[in-house]
């Protein structure tokens, strides 16, 4: 009985050297997206699009956008993220970073302080005061709290 692709006798389809062929060359093929894949979704431009377009959906994202554009100002910070991560945050809080940046700058230098106060000053300043420092943070970053609009008061 003849092959039904190549109509040579002595096989069958399934054994048939010309669908052998296509075969590899579809593996051949998926090997190729499989390998490309992971070198576009690592690339830091893909993951700031993710992110950016995250950000808009989730309120919780677009708050840690707060934290993460802040603390990228701050040279001595690292929060350790990915650049994708970073640049989607800078992308999506550049305005809001810069307000702040220029807030913290003036309460910095036109504020009165002189030498700024270490870690564990602030702990124990925090601690006299009863307040949580990490909840003053967090407050401080959510864009609703009465920290972050004094007019909401």
């Amino acid at each position: 009985m003849a092959c039904s692709v190549c109509r040579r006798t002595g096989h069958k389809k399934p054994n048939c050297p010309i669908i052998k062929e296509e075969k590899r060359e579809q593996q051949k093929q998926l090997i190729t997206v499989l390998q490309t894949i992971p070198l576009i979704l690592s690339n830091p431009l893909t993951i700031a699009a993710v992110w950016f377009g995250l950000s808009k959906i989730s309120p919780q994202i677009n708050l840690l956008n707060n934290l993460i554009a802040t603390a990228e100002l701050v040279p001595a910070v690292d929060l350790n993220v990915p650049q994708g991560v970073v640049l989607g945050a800078m992308i999506d809080k550049t305005d809001d970073s810069i307000a702040l940046f220029n807030e913290i700058k003036e309460f910095i230098f036109e504020g009165g302080l002189d030498v700024l106060p270490t870690k564990d000053e602030v702990k124990a300043g925090t601690a006299e005061a009863g307040i949580d420092i990490l909840q003053f943070i967090a407050d401080f970053f959510t864009p609703t709290s009465d920290l972050w609009n004094p007019e909401r008061k």
